[in-house]
């Protein structure tokens, strides 16, 4: 399984956050409280900043708790003429079949909305 993911973060840090088990058993329930957590506790992400750091971390972290192989992948971009570095979180964990599940998300945000 690979995961692709870019992020930002704002006045929290990247700690552990522990869930009731419950939430397992509930569709959505743990993207809910991961999405949660992103844009009311880490707050406006946007690329280049510390704040999308903070969201790696915060991402690797969680990826780990799963046993996943995990990296980091950093990269640079220009905006404005400016050249900014961001990076991608890329985690897998071998099944028992050469058959793949592949889940991509963007975690930066722009200026204007989380």
């Amino acid at each position: 399984m690979i995961f692709g993911l870019l992020s930002v973060w704002g006045g929290a840090s990247a700690q552990t956050t522990t869930y009731d088990p419950s939430l397992v058993h509930k569709n959505g329930a743990m993207a809910y409280e991961h999405m949660n957590y992103l844009a009311y506790e880490i707050g406006q992400r946007i690329a280049g900043t510390e704040k999308e750091r903070l969201a790696e971390a915060y991402i690797r972290n969680q990826f780990e708790r799963m046993e996943f192989e995990t990296y980091t992948q950093e990269f640079t971009y220009t905006r404005r003429g400016v050249p900014h570095k961001s990076s991608n979180e890329i985690s897998y964990k071998p099944g028992q079949s050469s058959k793949q599940i592949i889940v991509v998300a963007h975690y930066d945000s722009v200026s204007t909305g989380f």
